[in-house]
């Protein structure tokens, strides 16, 4: 900042306070509205007020907004002046510098959120000392180090916001994070294994921990976590089964990516427990047998990604039953037989990845029905004949914008836009 905010004693020396202890804010901000004026400052763009006490009867400041406004500088130490500041949101600007630690002094602060900056050093370990906090958002910044343990002394909080940092080590316990209810601590450089103390977050509805170094088995206790609806552990360096005990608790998950690990074995039978499930992803693990029947009966599926494991067998025809799929993806695997004619029954389909198997038979016509369809990629297996003329319709009437088949497929002047042989 270059801006000092700090609580007002005396009305009538707001004035001359103004000029002692305020600088013009930047030109660069996008709007500044009666800052820096001898208007009230409760009257200023992105500050509220509440009524002040009993023993000064000022008005005091209770929330600054002044989220994506161009704030360039860094955080100022004064801002524990404000007593009664209940949300400071300058996320989504230019703000550098480190975290002050004096900000853990303000005893209401609610909401501190301070994403989408440029802020560095490491999260200050008297953070754990927020008396009030709820929310937390500190993502998308330059911080490092590792995540203070004292943080969850700060039982309150509901959110935990860290992505896109450059932290690292290993994730605390969070013993007593009991009430949290969303933890976002994906695009970091952490690492070890989950801490079994996870069961504990009952209360966990999202968890991210995408695109870190995380390894070991996921545990069985997360069943704990029963109203979890968005669960991402994708890119990190998981191993063994996917939890099958688990999902017998945790029904409600909507949101389902554990892409890129090394999980092995089979897709458990209780992943169709998971009725409210919209984006089912695995790819690129190492996953092996039948794509599980079960699949038909998750009828809320939008995306389902299954592509780059060991899998094998054909495509269920209880498939027909996903009405709202948009993406399937099933390339690299080993599955076989024929593509189904009853795919053209799957109307919202707008991505068909079946590349890389060793399918076999004829293109089904049925396929030139669904025109939401973008992206058809079919090379890579042993299929024969031709292109049918409905699906090259998709092509001429701009739909369908890549088509992909082996060369040994006939395929029509203009129908294809690669051949593979």
């Amino acid at each position: 900042f270059i801006f000092i905010l700090k609580k007002k004693k005396k009305k009538k020396n707001h004035t001359k306070n103004k000029k002692k202890n305020h600088h013009t804010p930047d030109s660069g901000w996008k709007t500044q509205t009666g800052w820096m004026t001898s208007a009230d400052y409760c009257s200023w763009y992105g500050v509220t007020c509440v009524k002040g006490d009993a023993a000064t009867g000022n008005a005091q400041i209770e929330s600054i907004t002044l989220e994506d406004n161009n704030l360039q500088g860094s955080l100022p130490s004064e801002l524990t002046g404000l007593d009664y500041l209940n949300v400071l949101n300058l996320g989504s600007n230019s703000i550098g510098g480190t975290l002050p630690t004096e900000l853990a002094n303000v005893r209401d602060l609610r909401f501190l959120l301070l994403s989408n900056n440029n802020i560095e050093g490491t999260i200050p370990t008297e953070y754990g000392s927020f008396n009030s906090i709820r929310h937390l958002d500190l993502g998308h910044n330059q911080l490092s180090g590792s995540i203070p343990t004292q943080l969850e002394k700060a039982f309150t909080m509901k959110s935990l916001d860290l992505h896109d940092n450059n932290l690292e080590g290993d994730i605390p316990e969070f013993v007593e994070f009991e009430g949290l209810t969303e933890l976002n601590l994906q695009n970091n450089n952490l690492k070890g294994k989950l801490p079994p103390s996870f069961a504990k977050l009952t209360s966990l509805v999202h968890l991210r921990l995408s695109n870190n170094t995380l390894t070991g088995f996921v545990p069985e206790e997360m069943e704990a976590m029963t109203v979890l609806e968005f669960l991402m552990l994708d890119r990190n360096n998981f191993v063994g089964s996917i939890p099958s005990k688990m999902f017998y608790q945790v029904t409600r998950l909507q949101h389902l990516d554990l892409q890129f690990n090394g999980f092995s074995g089979n897709i458990p039978d209780s992943v169709s427990r998971l009725v409210d499930l919209k984006d089912f992803m695995v790819n690129h693990n190492a996953l092996t047998g039948k794509i599980p029947l079960y699949v038909g009966l998750m009828l809320d599926l939008q995306v389902l990604s299954l592509g780059n494991n060991k899998l094998t067998g054909d495509i269920p025809d209880q498939f027909t039953s996903l009405k709202d799929l948009k993406k399937l993806q099933l390339q690299s695997n080993f599955l076989e037989g024929t593509i189904p004619s009853t795919i053209g029954a799957l109307k919202r389909l707008e991505v068909v990845e079946l590349n890389h198997n060793s399918f076999n038979g004829q293109i089904p016509s049925e396929i030139g029905y669904i025109h939401t369809l973008k992206d058809l990629k079919l090379y890579d297996n042993a299929l024969a004949g031709s292109v049918p003329p409905e699906v090259c319709a998709l092509v001429k009437e701009e739909d369908l914008t890549y088509l992909g088949v082996d060369c040994s497929v006939t395929c029509a002047d203009g129908c294809c836009t690669k051949c593979f042989d």
